[in-house]
């Protein structure tokens, strides 16, 4: 899981996110406190990318799969960016 600092976004949305489809990890979970959301990236491909990428926004529940299970974690209390 990453939360994205603002002065450091591309790292997060771009780079990361190609590098981990790259290496097969099965979830990649960024936080955005600027937007107010958590973005769910799932099923890596090979080539860099992910099938799968759901956006929660803050106050619903971020639900992750992990291998034989599920976490649930609540997002009412994430802090946001000022504005």
């Amino acid at each position: 899981m990453e939360v994205v600092p603002p002065s450091n976004q591309d790292n997060d949305f771009v780079k990361k996110l190609r590098l981990y489809a790259e290496c097969g990890i099965p979830v990649y979970v960024v936080v955005d406190p600027a937007e107010g959301v958590c973005t769910v990236h799932t099923a890596p491909q090979r080539s860099g990318a992910y099938r799968e990428t759901e956006r929660i926004p803050f106050g619903e529940d971020l639900t992750v799969p992990l291998e034989g299970r599920t976490v649930a974690i609540r997002t009412d209390d994430l802090p946001r960016d000022p504005a």
